[in-house]
């Protein structure tokens, strides 16, 4: 009998063997490539508004929706030295308040529009964004506004935010690919603007003020510095109607916009240098190759970044 299964074994081995030959040799020669598609982006159709506020507005006729976002051409370099974290929270701040909504009410108007209503910084860009259905648009375009030009920034609030802010950044020292991140920044950059945590540290979170987050937005979030953009099921005429109804009388501040300040750490030092954070408690390790990347300004940018 175990004669009779080995050899019967050993015919299906034979009878399969040039199937999983035909079938290797066919893994190794790659399908040619299919017929290159046509794709039609919309055409933006762009005006810049007499306060400075660059408008710009896609038309799509294949979604029901309508998504407008507020630019502010500055976000975590910004943040004053011994305040990282201030353009997360003023950004974050944006939806929990304004003179004349508390964040109760722009929560409950935004769900009764059956919309989304979003803020937050990154490193170089602060945003605003509402997404509705298009003939919610009016209402949901006129919140945006008011949580962009009018926010109220109350203790109640920041202190809120302070408390979730610590605990996030508690949580990320847990994480040793968020430790690496944090570390690798300080140590390409230095005391640049990149240089420290996007989200801030014990240290700043606990001392930044209201008045700290006020006097940013003051100084940042203003027309001349702001672009919106306006996408979906809407008409160019109709969007730049709504940026100027909305937005229109947003006044453009008589001193000029603050000057970038320029870094003074040394990028080309940097090189070459190994790191060791040994944190003996960690189930995982993280490993971070960290270099300056290319210019923002450079024609190869937005290639390099795809």
């Amino acid at each position: 009998m175990n004669t009779v299964r080995l050899s019967l074994l050993s015919l299906l081995f034979v009878i399969a063997l040039p199937t999983y030959i035909a079938a290797q040799t066919a893994q190794a020669t790659p399908p040619p490539p299919s017929t290159p598609r046509s794709v039609q982006f919309p055409k933006p159709v762009e005006q810049t508004l007499p306060n400075g506020l660059r408008v710009i507005v896609t038309e799509r006729t294949d979604t029901p929706l309508v998504v407008a976002t507020v630019v502010i051409k500055n976000g975590g370099e910004v943040d004053p030295p011994t305040l990282s974290g201030l353009s997360d929270m003023t950004s974050s701040l944006l939806t929990k308040g304004t003179q004349k909504r508390d964040a109760t009410q722009i929560a409950e108007e935004i769900e009764s529009l059956g919309g989304a209503l979003d803020s937050g910084a990154r490193w170089d860009a602060s945003t605003a964004t509402v997404e509705v259905l298009s003939d919610k648009i009016s209402p949901a375009m006129e919140i945006l506004a008011d949580v962009v030009r009018h926010p109220t920034f109350t203790s109640e609030e920041v202190e809120r935010l302070r408390q979730q802010s610590l605990d996030n950044f508690t949580l990320q020292l847990g994480q040793p690919s968020a430790i690496a991140r944090f570390v690798g920044a300080r140590v390409l950059f230095g005391d640049g603007p990149y240089g420290h945590s996007l989200i801030g540290t014990t240290e700043s979170l606990t001392r930044i003020t209201a008045q700290d987050i006020a006097k940013l937005h003051n100084r940042y979030y203003r027309p001349d510095n702001a672009i919106l953009v306006i996408g979906g099921s809407i008409k160019a005429k109709d969007g730049l109607a709504l940026a100027t109804r909305y937005f229109g009388d947003w006044l453009k501040p008589a001193t000029p916009l603050p000057a970038a300040e320029a870094s003074t750490s040394d990028l080309s030092a940097k090189t070459g240098r190994v790191v060791v954070i040994d944190k003996p408690d960690a189930g995982q390790a993280a490993v971070f190759l960290v270099r300056v990347g290319i210019d923002r300004a450079a024609k190869d940018y937005y290639p390099g970044i795809v």
